[in-house]
């Protein structure tokens, strides 16, 4: 798609992003999709990075090679970091529009330039299009109506994923809770396990979780922890640590 403009007859002028098709009038290539408001769409796009540089998960894909210290001193930077439509502009390979959802992807490697410059504060350099050989897609939903106005006009608003709490992963962390609470209170792990007709050993495992990260808990509790969270890369994690808790989490 390529942008594009009309004026209408108060003398007003719409911005649009049009579809390859129109502009050479392939008819017979034409999705379901063509045109979008550009302001919509960059409005999209902006809310779309204010996000992404909030989004531990995302963010770690590009700086899991950086030194502990430098990941923490960058996250709190892009935590205040306002972000150009200039310097989106270097990031984004491509924007694909499909009829429910929006496909964002990134330049990898300039990503991660921008991150370096952002650390060392300095300028962002323009990497030669022979130094960006990654890229990430990232599927956002995106309601999309149609204005019927002599041409189909397509308009959208960002979707709010729902939450979808992991109540098994949540039962757990209670039964560790009230398992810890338990030993406090002078119960041997072979009292918990004959009583709640388990083995000690899981009853070990089970009781590790109660010495996780406040902020790992709460991520579950509000299900806002990662997609790929499960029981066993929480029983994983083996540090009292709970930064080093909470870098294995989000990696």
């Amino acid at each position: 798609m390529s942008s594009s403009w009309s004026t209408g007859c108060s003398g007003k002028t719409y911005r649009y992003y049009v579809s390859q098709a129109i502009i050479r009038k392939e008819p017979s290539k034409l999705g379901k999709i063509g045109k979008v408001s550009l302001p919509q769409l960059e409005n999209f796009i902006d809310s779309w990075f204010e996000r992404f540089l909030h989004n531990k998960t995302k963010l770690y894909q590009y700086i899991q090679r950086f030194e502990v210290s430098k990941q923490k001193k960058l996250l709190k930077l892009l935590s205040s970091y306002i972000i150009t439509r200039d310097i989106e502009k270097t990031l984004i390979k491509r924007v694909q529009l499909n009829p429910n959802e929006v496909e964002i992807t990134l330049h990898a490697e300039q990503v991660v330039e921008l991150f370096n410059a952002i650390y060392e504060n300095r300028e962002m350099c323009l990497l030669k299009s022979e130094e960006l050989k990654q890229e990430r897609t990232y599927t956002e939903p995106y309601h999309i109506g149609t204005i019927a106005n002599g041409e189909k006009i397509i308009v959208g608003q960002f979707i709010e994923p729902k939450k979808h709490p992991n109540t098994e992963l949540i039962k757990i962390l209670n039964q560790a809770y009230t398992w810890h609470q338990n030993v406090i209170n002078g119960a041997s792990t072979q009292d918990i396990a004959k009583r709640d007709k388990v083995c000690v050993q899981y009853v070990r495992r089970i009781l590790n979780l109660s010495f996780l990260s406040p902020k790992i808990i709460r991520a579950i509790l509000n299900a806002t922890q990662p997609a790929d969270c499960t029981l066993k890369k929480l029983l994983s994690i083996k540090s009292s640590n709970w930064q080093e808790q909470e870098h294995i989490f989000y990696k």
